[in-house]
């Protein structure tokens, strides 16, 4: 029996005000599998960063593998909800960033 996880844009926005709080660091990220809903939150943070898609979901395929050596690039609704999550850093992030993600954001 397996749970599914269930993101909103939300829950994104609180997770990545999380991760990238201060207080927070160093921060070790993973779910059951590794993959679906960890990848998610990792893509919407490329995503903050500005980092350009096919970049990110090039690095998504690195780590996601069903035990073996071929990678997977985001399975669609992955691809959909990135897509249609805004980046809000104003509002979703807290007033002090660490300085990888302040340099992103300018």
């Amino acid at each position: 029996f397996r749970e599914e996880v269930v993101l909103s844009h939300e829950k994104v926005n609180a997770l990545l005000s999380r991760l990238v709080a201060l207080d927070a660091g160093p921060v070790y990220l993973h779910c059951l599998d590794g993959v679906c809903v960890t990848g998610t939150v990792v893509l919407c943070l490329r995503k903050l960063q500005r980092w350009a898609a096919t970049a990110a979901a090039a690095e998504y395929s690195r780590f996601a593998r069903d035990g073996g050596d071929v990678p997977h690039l985001p399975p669609s609704h992955v691809s959909r909800f990135v897509s249609a999550w805004r980046p809000e850093p104003r509002r979703a992030l807290p007033q002090h960033l660490p300085r990888w993600l302040a340099l992103h954001l300018g």
